[in-house]
């Protein structure tokens, strides 16, 4: 429960409420690995998982939303 409580408050750090995204990626029932993502927003639902694999800046401005209770985020850094 403490990592599902630790993995909310990253998306809430890094969600971006009301900005437009150049992008809309959406992953169901998949895994898809990225090194980074920028002005995108990310639907994740079913079984699925997004890995994030980069050094840098993994994330810019994008919004991840987190649909089901088996759709995960990981950061790979």
């Amino acid at each position: 429960m403490k990592n599902l409580l630790s993995l909310m408050a990253v998306i809430l750090i890094f969600s971006a409420a009301g900005k437009s995204f150049g992008e809309t990626i959406t992953i169901d029932n998949d895994i898809q690995t990225y090194t980074s993502l920028a002005d995108t927003a990310v639907n994740i639902t079913g079984t699925s998982e997004l890995h994030l694999s980069g050094s840098a800046t993994v994330l810019d401005n994008c919004q991840i939303n987190l649909n089901s209770a088996e759709a995960w985020l990981f950061f790979h850094l």
